[in-house]
């Protein structure tokens, strides 16, 4: 079921129709190995397992099990489709997944059994397809989650870099504590390391796009480094 969160008498009711059709599918059609014996010899470990089978055939060969309930074990896994089933399993999954979600996107449409059989051959390709376990489409973030420290400084801050293009972040953060002692330290390192590193990828690029306004279009779009950018750099 994922990692979503599910709250709700109908998230309950989508949680009861996967686990009845899992059930089915897991103890009827999925076989798995068991681990028989685990010897140590010297510093390896040999296991040995017993070839794969699904429970029902675990029970089905098992002497304590009574005839009549092997017969009744028999007669209920004729009267399951281990397709239907899947196909059972993958629409009750996207159900969560819509209720769990609002935000996910556009709810996948039902999709019939005969839908689902024809994308069988092909699902491998697509590795992970289990509604649950598909990532949230998270866009890019394009806000402050702080108020910017340098935003009363920056004009200083771009006429050092004019003037002194190979200084360092450190000695403009030592100048700007010499200036404002009481403003600044050194666990504002690394926010000016980043405007710096900023403003010298956009000077590298209107190296490159001399003559262009992709150089200009692209400082704007760097809201600590737009304050300035008229003033010094356009």
């Amino acid at each position: 079921v994922g990692h979503h969160r599910y709250s709700g008498p109908l998230a309950g009711q989508m949680l009861v129709q996967l686990y009845r059709a899992l059930r089915l599918y897991v103890n009827y059609f999925q076989p798995s190995f068991k681990l028989l014996e685990k010897n140590r010899v010297g510093s390896a470990t040999l296991k040995r397992y017993s070839p794969p089978a699904t429970p029902c055939d675990r029970l089905l060969q098992h002497q304590a099990v009574s005839d009549e309930t092997k017969e009744q074990l028999t007669q209920h896994r004729a009267t399951l489709d281990p397709v239907a089933l899947l196909h059972a399993i993958r629409e009750a999954q996207a159900a969560l997944v819509a209720v769990s979600s609002p935000d996910h996107g556009e709810p996948a449409q039902q999709e019939s059994l005969e839908q689902f059989l024809s994308q069988l051959p092909t699902l491998w390709q697509q590795g992970e397809n289990r509604p649950t376990h598909a990532p949230r489409t998270r866009g890019s973030r394009h806000w402050r989650t702080r108020p910017d420290p340098f935003e009363g400084v920056w004009q200083d801050i771009l006429g050092w870099l004019e003037t002194e293009p190979d200084i360092t972040a450190r000695t403009i953060l030592d100048r700007l504590c010499s200036h404002h002692p009481e403003e600044f330290g050194d666990g504002h390192l690394r926010t000016l390391q980043r405007g710096v590193k900023k403003w010298r990828g956009i000077m590298a690029r209107k190296l490159v796009y001399a003559g262009h306004d992709q150089g200009a279009s692209t400082l704007h779009s760097v809201p600590e480094l737009g304050l300035a950018g008229d003033a010094n750099m356009i």
